[in-house]
């Protein structure tokens, strides 16, 4: 597992059931392993409208990815 640079990251996983905690964090490992390359750098990890978010470090890169639960 990746730690969390941020408390109030872990704090909005927490917030998702279980479930959807297990399956956000498993996405989660597998956007930082593939934006670990040398074409995007890496990601930041932040929050937007509450909700994770990975914006590509170096611009025109990518798109932002956005984790959350359908209700």
């Amino acid at each position: 597992m990746i730690p969390f640079k941020y408390t109030r990251m872990k704090t909005a996983f927490d917030a998702y059931p279980d479930r959807v905690c297990r399956t956000m964090m498993q996405l989660r490992a597998l956007i930082f392993e593939k934006a670990n390359t040398d074409k995007i750098g890496g990601v930041i990890e932040t929050l937007k409208w509450g909700q994770p978010a990975y914006l590509p470090v170096d611009a025109r890169t990518g798109s932002t990815i956005k984790l959350g639960q359908l209700r």
